[in-house]
This record gives C-alpha cells, sequence and structure tokens, in this order.
C-alpha cells in the first residue's frame, strides 16, 4: 500500500481542485496548486483494479474489502476517469453508472413540492417541517381545529400563516399537496383543484435537505433543528412525496436514513368504528379514538328547524330522540318568526259518536297518530317545552259522573296508560289539555250509553307542541 497527503485547510467551503496520475509505478497527487509524487510499493508496473469504482463513497456498507471511512459529504464537480465525464453519465443515468437511492429532494432548490395523505381524530399536531437553506427560514404544516395550517418562517420577517380544509380531523383519508417558489405556495386539499388556497407574499423558497413528519426530534443540532409549538401528530400517513418522488418507507429503514419514535411501519392502528355504518335510520357516525357518536340527519322537532333557518311552513321530518332507537316520523310544522309548532295528526280529530256501551263493556277508542307509533309521539312530547292537545266531550242522556266518590262513567288515557278525568275547562267539559307530563292522549272511555236515544261525541284535537328541553 502506497499513502500520499496533499492539501491544507480544505474544510474552508471553497472549490478545491485534485488530480491524479499514475504511470507505471510513479503516482502524482496534485490538490490545487501542491504537487506529491510517490513511487507505488512492489514489483508490478500495472494495477488490477476491481470491476467497480466508488466515487464519493461506497453504498454496500461492512463489506471487508471496502473502506470504513464515512462517505464524502459535500459536493463534487466534473470528475473525469480517464478523460471519460462521471457526473455527466450519473445525470444521464447511463446502467454503468450506479447510484445508491437517497431520500427524494432537492438541495438549495428555488420550488419544493410536498404531498401526503393523513387521517387523524386530533384537532391538532404537526404533520411536517422543513428548514430552508442558506438560513431563509422554515415551513411547517399543522392540523389545528380540523384544518390545515400552512406557516412560513422567515428572518427579520412577520411569520405567514394561513388555513385550509375543513373537519380534517373525522378519521377520513385526506390527501395534502403543498407546492411552493419564491413569492408563491399553492395548498391544495382532497385534490379540490377548484378551490387551493394561494399565498402571493413575499417569502423565499430554499429547499433544505431535512424534512419531519408527524413530528420533532429531540437534538442538539440548533442549525437544522425541527421547532414546532404543536404537539406530535397522533394518526396514520401515507404516499409521502417530496420533489415528486415517493418516500421509500422500507429504504428509509434499511439505510437508516431517518429517526423514528412511537412508529409502526406498514399499518395504520386506527379502529374503524363508523364502518359499517352503526347508527340508526342513515344517521351520520362521527368517532374518536375511544368512542362513536351518531348524528340524526333529521332535526328532534320543528323548532330546531326553525332555528336553522328553516321559515316557512309544511311537512317536515323529525327525530325526536335523534341518534336512538326509535324512526324520524313526519309531522307538520306551523313556523312563525318566533315560534315553531310541531303538529301531528290521527284519527279521532273529526269528532266520533258513541252509543251502547255500559259500565261492565265500556267503549274505549285508540287514538292512532298518522305517521307515528306511540313510543314516537311520547318522545316528542317528552322533548318538547310546552304541549297542548283540545278535547271536547258532549254527551246525550248519558252520565259522564259517578256518584261522589265513584269512578267517572267517561275519562280518557294518557301517558304511561294513566287515567285522568278532567277535561281542560274548569266549568265545561272541553278545552285545552296542556300538562305536559300527562300527554298525548291515547285512547278514550265512554261508560254509560247504553239507554234508548243516548249518545256521546267525543273529538280530540292533534298534539301541538313547541320548544326543546
Amino acid at each position: 500500500r502506497t499513502t500520499l497527503t496533499a492539501g491544507n485547510i480544505l474544510d474552508d467551503q471553497h472549490w478545491h481542485y485534485v488530480t491524479i496520475k499514475r504511470l507505471g509505478r510513479q503516482v502524482n497527487l496534485t490538490v490545487d496548486s501542491q504537487t506529491v509524487t510517490a513511487i507505488c510499493n512492489g514489483e508490478f508496473s500495472h494495477l488490477d483494479l476491481d470491476t467497480q469504482l466508488y466515487v464519493g463513497g461506497v453504498i454496500e456498507r461492512n463489506v471487508p474489502h471496502l473502506p470504513t471511512t464515512p462517505n464524502f459529504r459535500g459536493c463534487l464537480e466534473n470528475v473525469f476517469i480517464n478523460g471519460i465525464n462521471i457526473i455527466d453519465m450519473a445525470k444521464r443515468e447511463e446502467p454503468e453508472i450506479r447510484i445508491p437511492r437517497k431520500v427524494p429532494g432537492f438541495f438549495r432548490k428555488p420550488r419544493m413540492f410536498v404531498k401526503f395523505k393523513f387521517r387523524s381524530w386530533d384537532y391538532t399536531g404537526l404533520l411536517m417541517f422543513t428548514r430552508f437553506a442558506d438560513d431563509h427560514g422554515a415551513l411547517e404544516l399543522g392540523l389545528s381545529e380540523g384544518q390545515v395550517n400552512v406557516t412560513i418562517f422567515q428572518p427579520g420577517k412577520k411569520k405567514l400563516q394561513f388555513a385550509a380544509g375543513y373537519r380534517l380531523n373525522d378519521g377520513y383519508w385526506h390527501t395534502v399537496d403543498l407546492a411552493a417558489r419564491d413569492n408563491l405556495l399553492t395548498l391544495t386539499i382532497d385534490e379540490e383543484e377548484g378551490s387551493p388556497l394561494k399565498i402571493n407574499n413575499p417569502f423565499t423558497i430554499r429547499t433544505g435537505d431535512r424534512y419531519f413528519f408527524g413530528g420533532c426530534p429531540k437534538t442538539n443540532n440548533t442549525i437544522r433543528k425541527c421547532e414546532t409549538k404543536l404537539n406530535h401528530f397522533h394518526g396514520c400517513m401515507q404516499q409521502i412525496y417530496i420533489d415528486n418522488e415517493q418516500l421509500d418507507i422500507d429504504l428509509i429503514l434499511q439505510r437508516q436514513w431517518g429517526r423514528y419514535a412511537e412508529l409502526l411501519i406498514g399499518t395504520c392502528g386506527i379502529t374503524d368504528r363508523c364502518t359499517p355504518n352503526p347508527c340508526e335510520h342513515e344517521g351520520r357516525c362521527i368517532q374518536s379514538w375511544d368512542d362513536f357518536i351518531c348524528l340524526s340527519v333529521y332535526k328532534e322537532s320543528c323548532e330546531a328547524y326553525r332555528l336553522q333557518g328553516k321559515y316557512w311552513s309544511g311537512n317536515y321530518t323529525i327525530d325526536p330522540d335523534l341518534s336512538g332507537p326509535l324512526k324520524p316520523f313526519e309531522v307538520y310544522c306551523k313556523i312563525k318568526s318566533y315560534k315553531a309548532w310541531t303538529v301531528i295528526h290521527h284519527d279521532r280529530v273529526d269528532g266520533t259518536k258513541v252509543s251502547g256501551s255500559s259500565v261492565d263493556r265500556p267503549y274505549i277508542g285508540n287514538v292512532n297518530y298518522w305517521n307515528a307509533s306511540w313510543d314516537e309521539v311520547t318522545a316528542l312530547a317528552n322533548t318538547s317545552m310546552y304541549c297542548e292537545q283540545w278535547i271536547d266531550y258532549s254527551c246525550y242522556k248519558s252520565r259522564l259522573l259517578n256518584t261522589p266518590n265513584g269512578r267517572p262513567f267517561g275519562y280518557w288515557i294518557g301517558r304511561n296508560n294513566e287515567s285522568h278525568y278532567y277535561w281542560g275547562g274548569a266549568d265545561s267539559d272541553k278545552g285545552y289539555l296542556d300538562f305536559r307530563d300527562h300527554l298525548p292522549v291515547r285512547r278514550v272511555v265512554v261508560g254509560d250509553t247504553n239507554r234508548t236515544n243516548s249518545e256521546v261525541q267525543y273529538t280530540v284535537g292533534p298534539l301541538r307542541c313547541h320548544g326543546d328541553r
């Protein structure tokens, strides 16, 4: 082995010219203007070289016959071997030149492209951070309040911060596509090219050599340090592109080109609690890390529709228990500017005549509400601030009341199958029933119409409610 050394203070960040010439056993090494000459040890005047020549470092690690010196870190240009331009061949990607795969991205360029997909239920978290070359600042992509925030830091200038997207922390996959050059940045969410976020402000882009996804590692390197006030990202990422080249995670792991903490590779550890949809009645499922909730596609009352901005009366579908087991049903909404009545009709509104009933065999008239079961109508009354229902009981040759202490011959049945003996009016057998906990009217019982020409006629009005408890 023959070793030659030349040059002085070569780490001054300036270009240096190196030439190696060999003729027979004589070797000349020139560094800038200094030349060192030596005669190779041994008796042979010819070199028996390997079929591979390494420039700048070795690709294969831990191979016995290769040097253990760290690979060169810096810049090379005008590399010629026996008159052949190696750099030019590498640019043309000729098959004789083998270049190791590297982390995607170009260093110190005035343009930057980053694209990736993510899913999460967290409101905040760092998505990506990169520091620009030549002390031009940094760029941060973060999830904040369900939006993607892009922040540009520039020395001596006020930071630029903008947001795009809406409710992106819904657990579904979302695409983030960022393209930037000097004084212009475009951020597209979920590939909606018709409405991207565009930033036209004075700033300088000079791509750096490090990209941090999901969080900032602890380091003592203050020059290229990742700095953020956001929490670590909690979720999943995939299909990461830097400068239009996809990141090969397997290669990054193999080459140990990245730093990892609390990371699962090749899987997304998010449980899909909303697939298939567990919600009743086509409800919308929204989940968190540990649980899910169901949102009804319908409002719980006419008052809720009024507060949403519906100002015209008509038929609406309501769902009083929202995501509960009861089905939505159609009602009539009488909407005014200050109040909305929810009205449910039934089959006793037009009045019913009764004859031939007795105490032993009373008449029982069921009230069948339209489009809704008894439980669904009761749920409306239970969730409303106020309810009322008109009732009218008129009789001919028939007794309504029994002895002072006896059970009346006529009465109505409401909620919880409880019997009630009042009829709304103070001195008459008609009026509005407005004690909400007794409503709605479920049945009317008539027990004394079995004499000649004896008759009872009763009317039950629709259930009317307003307000939400």
